[in-house]
């Protein structure tokens, strides 16, 4: 009886946090959402082929996705729910100039060869596709032992640059009040947790945004992490 009526608090809590957050500005679905609007003004019409890389079991963006696409390709690495494609992202089963955009959603920090990935994105995006990234620069280690890299902005555009990417747009996800809040959330457990978020994150949300914008614009700074959209040249 205990365990129900934890579960039950949990999910309560849960549902208060999602509704207070959801479109706050460090969170991974308004970074999503931030960079699909900025691809809708690089792009006229709905281009023909996306591959959502790494996308999940279901895909967790393909709704917000499929404004920008003819056929959306969810590449994940077995079989499941809402996978239209099984294989690796180091050797994507798609013909070379084959594909018009690729999504990265918080997949690079799990990538052990992150140039080697890119490279292989290159290959597949036809000559102007767009590659749009997620990716961590301050996070604890989850998904152990797959977790092997964090971020900084001239790390990203010298990836890309290798890779044949020229990077056209770039920004933080969030500066150091949210760096603060995150480094404490993601540290607690259970409802602590989330009942932590559901009091202070809109708070650091909305310091980081008065006295940081929100942006990286310090010679020496702290970034949650970076959204960018790349070229292939």
């Amino acid at each position: 009886m205990q365990y129900n009526e934890d579960v039950k608090l949990n999910v309560f809590l849960s549902i208060i946090d999602y509704r207070l957050s959801k479109n706050s500005f460090s969170r991974p679905q308004e970074q999503v959402r931030l960079l699909v609007k900025k691809l809708h003004g690089l792009i006229s019409g709905k281009l023909d082929t996306l591959i959502d890389i790494g996308g999940g079991w279901p895909p967790q963006y393909k709704p917000l996705l499929f404004p920008l696409t003819k056929k959306y390709i969810n590449l994940e690495i077995k079989k499941g729910i809402g996978v239209d494609l099984v294989g690796s992202v180091y050797d994507i089963p798609m013909p070379k100039l084959s594909v018009d955009i690729v999504t990265l959603f918080m997949v690079l920090e799990h990538l052990s060869e992150p140039k080697a990935a890119l490279v292989e994105v290159a290959r597949v995006l036809k000559k102007g596709g767009y590659v749009a990234i997620t990716t961590v620069q301050y996070w604890h280690t989850h998904n152990h032992p797959s977790d092997y890299l964090r971020y900084t902005k001239a790390g990203l555009e010298y990836y890309c640059k290798e890779a044949g990417l020229q990077v056209v747009d770039i920004w933080s996800q969030g500066g150091p009040f949210l760096v603060i809040f995150h480094a404490m959330e993601l540290n607690m457990t259970g409802n602590w947790r989330t009942i932590f978020s559901i009091l202070f994150y809109r708070l650091f949300d909305w310091l980081d945004w008065v006295v940081y914008k929100h942006n990286d614009t310090r010679e020496h700074s702290d970034s949650v992490g970076w959204s960018l959209i790349a070229k292939k040249l």
